[in-house]
């Protein structure tokens, strides 16, 4: 990559209407010529009808299938951009935009690393604090599992800087909220190196509950070490 390089832009949504045009204007206004693409994820309050008049490309899940199939369809779908890089984020309008060129530039400045992480946790940032147990809690039992990994502080981070090459890898990853820890996970285990950068994060009313309750912290904790037992068999 380099200076000039081209990247695509995948947006998971569910019932986003409330934040899915701004999110949309901005990413417009700083990176017009990068493709966005939204994933509306079975939504039933319109999400879809505002990206495409935001100017975004539309896929349509008919229901529900969950944040990490969102993300595989606009994976599958960004590679026909031919893009060097891809850059995932959820539609709450949680991360600031321009965050995005500097995750990117830190791909570009080494190129054995596979991916780089946008963490929440590695600069101070208001995140409410059931949230950030948990996060937190999920990324330590990945560091023990990963100690080639011990670095990051955010492997349930949805806010990344993909390279293209690996994107494949990843359509192998599950369909729910275990996506972001299955993805870091399956790339540990191949030996690939995924890097971080610190990223600030705004809360607004609809994004204060936690995404995933207990039950599914429990499940990405298992996931994590079902795919660490089969690394070592």
């Amino acid at each position: 990559m380099n200076t000039q390089s081209s990247f695509v832009i995948v947006i998971a949504a569910f019932n986003a209407a409330t934040t899915i045009a701004s999110v949309l204007r901005d990413l417009n206004n700083l990176y017009p010529d990068a493709p966005k693409i939204v994933v509306d994820d079975g939504s039933s309050d319109g999400t879809g009808e505002i990206a495409i008049a935001e100017g975004a490309r539309l896929i349509t899940h008919p229901t529900n299938m969950g944040s990490g199939a969102a993300f595989k369809s606009g994976l599958r779908c960004s590679l026909g951009y031919a893009p060097d890089c891809v850059v995932t984020l959820g539609a709450d309008n949680q991360r600031d935009p321009v965050d995005i060129q500097r995750m990117i530039t830190a791909l570009e400045k080494d190129p054995q690393i596979s991916c780089i992480i946008g963490s929440k946790y590695a600069m101070r940032n208001d995140v409410p604090f059931a949230r950030r147990c948990g996060g937190m809690a999920l990324t330590f039992i990945f560091r023990i599992l990963f100690p080639s990994c011990r670095h990051l502080t955010d492997v349930l981070s949805g806010f990344r800087a993909i390279r293209p090459e690996y994107v494949p890898l990843l359509l192998d990853c599950p369909d729910r909220y275990d996506f972001e820890a299955a993805c870091c996970c399956l790339m540990a285990s191949k030996g690939l190196r995924i890097g971080e950068i610190p990223v600030t994060v705004r809360y607004h009313s609809e994004s204060t509950r936690m995404r995933w309750p207990l039950f599914e912290g429990v499940r990405i904790a298992l996931r994590m070490l079902s795919l660490r037992i089969i690394k070592m068999i």
